[in-house]
């Protein structure tokens, strides 16, 4: 039966574990070193499918050594909940502090956070030599929610624009009840067992459930707390104007200036709705169209640094590494 990698774990079992939900993990190490200096962590850890597009990653570690460790995750919604020790993730330019173990000093705790990845992004997570971490998170990609039928209802709206927005962020305190699924679940070690899979499945989508609740009650508190509805509309009206590419050699304050607003308004509203900046969003659209023209339109790599705005084809190229771990080079040859 199949069961959890335990014990010292190095980097390769990482990568080997990660690579249904992600790309290029690093290993900092060389292979040469001793077992203890080439371990990450000890314990149990495990990354597996319930269903197509739906993905569980387990774990119950203790840090051996101080370590960083990055990959590139692919598109989809994350949902990451910690039951017992500290987590220290970034996704993107977002970082989290999660987990009931965190002191004062670092501000309130929170347990649980829905990261949305509309494309590729860089993770990266921070660990300390004794700092145990038991934790699960999920992976939804844009094809299980849609085959799930998870649309309809007052707060769908919320939810879809969440689902639409990259990086968009959401942390919570979970309730009891889903703490306790979560710690069910790190118990089991054997997943081969259709009924083990059936069960580990239930719990994950409660766990959904209380996350997609918490994301359309985010929506409304971002709404009361001083984002108007008519300028949630204009904002969605802006941001699809952006996507169209019209205002790509345009000014923050000539899109401002468009819609009737002060870029200082823009920009405060944006951040608030999107978790980043006006000239932001307008790069990482042009670098997402970048890469369809690569991937669907076989343009030279010089082509496509012009799409993206980049004079240096290497420049572009070292940008397009760091945002979705593939080079220029290799997008263009999975035509």
């Amino acid at each position: 039966m199949a069961r959890a990698v335990t014990s010292l774990l190095y980097e390769q079992d990482l990568k080997r574990q990660l690579g249904l939900i992600s790309s290029e993990v690093d290993a900092p190490v060389p292979a040469s070193a001793p077992d203890e200096a080439r371990a990450a962590v000890r314990g149990r850890f495990s990354v597996l499918s319930l269903r197509d597009g739906l993905y569980l990653h387990m774990s119950d570690t203790v840090q051996v050594r101080d370590h960083v460790s990055s990959r590139i995750l692919h598109e989809g919604l994350k949902l990451a909940l910690v039951v017992d020790g500290q987590v220290d993730m970034t996704y993107g330019s977002h970082r989290f502090l999660l987990g009931p173990g965190w002191g004062a000093e670092q501000g309130p705790s929170a347990q649980a956070a829905a990261i949305n990845l509309r494309q590729s992004a860089l993770c990266v997570r921070r660990g300390r030599a004794g700092r145990k971490a038991r934790a699960i998170s999920l992976t939804l990609e844009p094809s299980w929610i849609g085959d799930a039928g998870l649309s309809g209802g007052d707060d769908w709206s919320t939810v879809r624009h969440f689902l639409e927005t990259h990086l968009a962020t959401c942390v919570w305190q979970p309730s009891g009840r889903i703490c306790a699924l979560a710690g069910q679940m790190l118990c089991t070690n054997v997943y081969d067992d259709p009924m083990q899979r059936l069960y580990l499945e239930s719990r994950a989508i409660e766990i959904v459930g209380e996350a997609f609740q918490q994301i359309a009650g985010t929506g409304r508190a971002v709404a009361h707390e001083g984002m108007p509805v008519r300028e949630q509309r204009r904002l969605l009206n802006i941001r699809e104007w952006l996507d169209s590419g019209e205002a790509d050699q345009l000014s923050v304050g000539e899109i401002a200036r468009r819609f009737g607003m002060s870029a200082s308004t823009l920009q405060r509203y944006f951040r608030q709705a999107y978790g980043q900046t006006v000239f932001e969003y307008i790069r990482h659209c042009r670098m997402a169209r970048a890469r369809k023209a690569l991937e669907n339109e076989s343009v030279s790599v010089a082509q496509a640094a012009t799409i993206a705005g980049y004079a240096s084809p290497g420049n572009f190229a070292t940008a397009m590494r760091r945002l979705y771990g593939l080079s220029p080079a290799r997008m263009r040859a999975r035509v």
